[in-house]
Parts: structure tokens; C-alpha cells; sequence
């Protein structure tokens, strides 16, 4: 019996960026960077595979971030985050400043940190080191996901 090939459904962006939880301005500029495949349609809009809908493409959406829920509403510093997940104060500081750390405020000079971002990018760095060597290692992508590289040792 021949094998029958199978194509992608394409949706349009604002439907996929509904199913996703997110601004359709967001997919748009993912497009654009390619960093999600996507296609012109004849009416100039664009749309994307329906199977992007199906992986999380925020933090929040993923197991690792949502196992420190209960962590949510609290907040702490830089150096006692350091303390409290045995991670350098550059380190963390270096997430902050990139936005994977949400800056929930300030008291006198001490930026208010949200912890379960904290705790997260905490236990995605450990997971890395248990990979081998993080130094240096891009463990985050633009979107606070885990970093997954196309080729080298550490690909899938």
C-alpha cells in the first residue's frame, strides 16, 4: 500500500496566538526573527503550523515553572536568592537583567525579586549542571525556556 504524505495545517497567527495564550504581535516577531516557521497567505496576513499550538512556548506554561507555584506571591533579593539556591549573585543578576527574573518592586536599594522565577531558572541551571560543565553554556532562550542548541553534544 502507497504511503500517503500528510501537510501541516496552517492557522492564522491571531488564532494560533488565542490557543496559546499570547499577543498575536508576539508570534508576528517570532516570525520575523524565524524562530517559528510561518507562511504569507493571499491576503498578506500570516499563519503558522497548528502544531505550534501544541508546545508551550512561555515559561509559565511549562511543569518546571508551574512545580513552584506556591512560590508565586513572594518575593526576595539578589544576594539571599544566592544564598537560598546556591547560585553566584551575578548569575542571578545577569537573569534579571535579561527579564527572566521579574523585578516585582524595590525596598530601599534591594530589588524585589519574584521567587518562583527565581526558583525556576534555579532548577533549569541545576538540571544543566548535571549535564556537565554550564560555564559559559547559553542555558536560557529569549523567552526564559531552556536553551535548546540544533547541533554539538548537548542537541536532541
Amino acid at each position: 500500500m502507497p504511503t500517503v504524505a500528510t501537510f501541516p495545517k496552517y492557522i492564522p497567527i491571531s488564532q494560533a496566538a488565542a490557543k496559546l495564550g499570547i499577543m498575536p504581535a508576539k508570534l508576528h516577531d517570532m516570525a520575523a526573527l524565524g524562530k517559528i516557521k510561518a507562511i504569507r497567505l493571499p491576503n498578506g496576513g500570516l499563519a503558522v503550523d497548528e502544531k505550534l499550538t501544541e508546545t508551550p512556548l512561555r515559561k509559565e506554561d511549562l511543569e518546571e515553572y508551574k512545580q513552584f507555584a506556591h512560590l508565586a506571591n513572594e518575593t526576595t533579593w539578589v544576594s539571599k536568592a544566592a544564598r537560598d539556591y546556591d547560585v553566584s549573585h551575578q548569575t542571578i543578576s545577569r537573569w534579571t537583567d535579561y527579564g527572566f527574573i521579574k523585578i516585582e518592586g524595590m525596598r530601599g536599594n534591594k530589588k524585589l525579586l519574584n521567587v518562583q522565577d527565581i526558583a525556576y531558572c534555579a532548577f533549569i541551571y541545576q538540571e544543566f549542571q548535571k549535564e556537565g560543565d554550564t560555564q559559559g553554556r547559553r542555558i536560557f532562550d529569549d523567552n526564559g525556556m531552556p536553551y535548546k542548541p540544533k547541533t554539538g553534544p548537548f542537541a536532541e
